[in-house]
């Protein structure tokens, strides 16, 4: 009767070993997809940052080769201006 109970004991433990080992993969599985879908949405912010970088820098540059081109044209124009 002992032996039966002892063994009746040890099948409830290892099925509880093996129910709490099931729920930890689990709950490590779902915290190994939280950090992708984090990295994921990391990597999508900072993709649309550079994005808004770009955009600015080109705005940036485009403003210098108007300034450029106004004072080359000046320049242009002055120099035709002392010619005549």
């Amino acid at each position: 009767m002992i032996k039966k109970t002892q063994e009746e004991a040890n099948l409830i433990i290892s099925e509880a070993q093996r129910l709490a080992a099931q729920r930890i993969e689990e709950a490590l599985n779902k915290r190994k997809e939280m950090l992708l879908t984090v990295e994921e949405e990391a990597q999508k912010q900072a993709q649309e940052k550079i994005k808004e970088l770009e955009k600015e820098l080109a705005v940036k540059v485009q403003e210098l080769k108007n300034r450029a081109e106004r004072k080359e044209k000046t320049a242009i124009e002055f120099l035709l201006s002392k010619l005549s």
